[in-house]
């Protein structure tokens, strides 16, 4: 990784851009899950732009990989450089202005590191995290997803307390809000109309704090950078009905996705989980 922040970034995003191909056209499992995930949500695309969908999907994910490299390596200002426009920064500035604290929750789309050296730069932030398994590696992401001064937190009991402690204080926290929970830290909610183990998490901070959430994510313009983009919740997000809000989270991840579904990373296996008595969609 330290090695790939050297390579020209022009030069690193044809490179991308060739690996997903290759992705794409070499069967592999990764591949096999993202046309899956696409059948389910775009029934009614034809197979050829499914495949066009899943080819330009795999691209993305090899550049979301590449690009961390140089995000995680570079000089701050040299990433930040690379936003072309915020769209939503006055929402944002004035919802951090009441003190009740704010949610952003950052799905897995286009290049949500970015994202995080910007917000970090500008406000008291701090970022939920699942930890990978070798140590060394948890050390260094943790060291680069830092330097701007933002607090990386791990989701276990004491990295959650801290979230709660920063939203009381009126600052900003990060959630990454597509990812399958594990038992008992979620319910299945619809999305795209199918029934997704969706985390209840930021919808009890939501409840809890009356903090203002927002749906943020750094859209690629291939050869050009980001456009930030950072999207009010409607007012259900904040209800005490943990379905209701879950819905409304689901609600607004979708609509970004459908707007630019190429940069979304379809190959994360979104439906794992399912309710009692269904069978899996990823039995290959």
């Amino acid at each position: 990784m330290k090695f790939a922040a050297f390579i020209p970034y022009w030069f690193l995003e044809k490179v991308g851009l060739l690996l997903g191909w290759l992705a794409f056209i070499i069967p592999n499992q990764t591949r096999k899950v993202a046309h899956k995930n696409i059948e389910l949500c775009f029934p009614d695309l034809q197979e050829k732009e499914r495949l066009s969908l899943t080819r330009r999907s795999l691209q993305g994910m090899v550049l979301t990989i590449l690009e961390t490299c140089h995000i995680w390596n570079r000089h701050v200002d040299l990433s930040l450089d690379k936003i072309l426009h915020v769209y939503g920064e006055d929402d944002l500035k004035k919802a951090m202005e009441l003190g009740n604290g704010v949610i952003l929750a950052a799905p897995h789309f286009g290049s949500w590191e970015i994202l995080g050296l910007w917000c970090a730069k500008r406000y008291p932030s701090s970022y939920l995290y699942r930890p990978p398994k070798l140590q060394k590696f948890e050390d260094y992401m943790v060291s680069a997803r830092s330097r701007n001064g933002a607090k990386i937190v791990p989701t276990n009991a004491v990295g959650i307390r801290k979230m709660f402690q920063s939203l009381k204080k009126g600052e900003l926290v990060g959630i990454l809000p597509d990812q399958d929970p594990s038992e008992g830290d979620g319910m299945f909610v619809p999305f795209f109309g199918i029934e997704a183990n969706t985390m209840v998490l930021l919808s009890r901070f939501a409840a809890k704090t009356g903090a203002r959430v927002f749906i943020a994510y750094a859209e690629r313009v291939l050869g050009k950078g980001y456009i930030l983009h950072i999207e009010p919740l409607a007012d259900e997000i904040n209800s005490a009905e943990t379905y209701q809000s879950a819905l409304c989270l689901n609600k607004g991840i979708e609509d970004a996705v459908k707007r630019h579904p190429a940069q979304y990373q379809w190959g994360y296996k979104r439906f794992k989980r399912r309710p009692k008595g269904e069978p899996s969609f990823y039995n290959f």
